[in-house]
């Protein structure tokens, strides 16, 4: 067999298994643990992040909007207005607000309701969330940076749900493919597209 045969039948079986993960129903039981395994987090007082595993896995963020007067899709446009102001008065990496599927949420969603938010993996869970939570030292590294905002976020309450997995560095690359099913189906207003 050629280096490119081996190469192509190779690409081919890793896009096998992309869309098996992405599609596959690993991803609705990880959306039913995101589900009953949520909770709310404070920006004020951290001291829950001491109690979050350290292993690889994914974690998912949800925000829901304080009342008020105006439109829900207006109210969900201003915060990307003001999300995008802010990302670009910031030293560092902040991940962009996504305006269509903020778009698509504002259409099925109210403003009881709690919203998609972020979501993520990472080799070391723990770790992370408090980078998003406290910030990163290094500002090469993307981050939420949620408390360098307290003040523009004070109304806003924030949850959090996270499993983590015992998997070898082989079996964690495969998680792209899981976040990008959760992605797919949450729809995050906030992240990758």
């Amino acid at each position: 067999m050629s280096v490119i045969q081996v190469v192509e039948r190779t690409f081919k079986d890793a896009n096998s298994i992309a869309r098996k993960v992405e599609e596959h129903e690993v991803v609705d039981k990880v959306l039913e643990y995101f589900k009953e395994n949520i909770q709310e987090i404070a920006l004020d007082d951290t001291d829950w992040i001491k109690g979050i595993s350290s292993g690889k896995g994914i974690y998912y963020f949800e925000v829901k909007f304080p009342s008020s007067e105006k439109a829900w899709a207006e109210q969900i446009e201003l915060f990307g207005e003001n999300w995008k102001n802010w990302k670009e008065n910031k030293t560092g990496i902040v991940p962009d607000f996504q305006l269509e599927r903020s778009r698509i949420i504002s259409n099925t969603t109210t403003n009881d309701d709690w919203l998609p938010f972020y979501i993520g993996k990472r080799d070391n869970v723990c770790s992370r969330i408090k980078e998003h939570i406290l910030g990163v030292k290094n500002e090469k590294t993307g981050a939420l940076r949620l408390n360098d905002r307290k003040k523009e976020l004070a109304e806003f309450s924030f949850r959090l749900s996270y499993i983590t997995f015992e998997l070898s560095k082989e079996e964690y690359r495969l998680m792209a493919y899981l976040e990008n099913g959760l992605r797919n189906n949450l729809t995050p207003i906030i992240g990758r597209q």
